[in-house]
C-alpha cells in the first residue's frame, strides 16, 4: 500500500491557534486562553468515541486497531 505523506502544523501566537494541513488552515482556534509557554507534541491514531463535542465517533466499521508512521517531527519559533 502506498503511503500518502502529509505535513502538520499547529502555530501558536497570541489568542490565536491555526492547524495546518500541507500548508493550508484547516482549523483555527481563537481564545484568550492558548498558552503562550513552552507545549510539547503528542500523536495518536485512534478513533475518538462520540461525546458530543467532536464529529468522530465508534460504530461498528471502526477497526480494532490503527497505524500511523511518522517520518519526522520539528519544532520552530514564531517570529512573525
Amino acid at each position: 500500500m502506498a503511503h500518502l505523506w502529509h505535513t502538520y502544523g499547529a502555530i501558536m501566537y497570541g489568542d490565536t491557534l491555526p492547524c495546518t494541513i500541507d500548508g493550508a488552515v484547516w482549523y483555527s482556534i481563537a481564545h484568550q486562553a492558548i498558552p503562550a509557554i513552552p507545549m510539547w507534541i503528542g500523536m495518536q491514531a485512534n478513533a475518538k468515541p462520540n461525546n458530543g463535542k467532536n464529529v468522530e465517533w465508534v460504530t461498528s466499521a471502526t477497526p480494532d486497531s490503527s497505524k500511523i508512521d511518522i517520518d519526522w517531527v520539528a519544532h520552530y519559533s514564531y517570529s512573525g
